[in-house]
């Protein structure tokens, strides 16, 4: 089997892959603010994401009006 022609059927599926999750993105929905999409770049520190999400959701806490949250 050729290899280039390997190459170019796992580019295909990666793109398929991408595309799939594009559609279901676009087709998804929140009550509201409820959703939240975040997109991480590959080198970025998980536990930065994470601490910056942590302090996202205290200073939503500390909204009173629940609606507002």
């Amino acid at each position: 089997m050729d290899p280039g022609s390997d190459e170019a059927n796992q580019r295909s599926v990666e793109q398929f892959k991408i595309k799939r999750l594009i559609k279901k993105l676009i087709e998804s929905k929140g009550n509201g603010t409820s959703m939240v999409s975040i997109i991480v770049p590959p080198k970025k520190n998980l536990n930065e994401i994470t601490r910056l999400l942590n302090s996202e959701q205290s200073k939503c806490e500390n909204i009173k009006d629940r609606l507002n949250r």
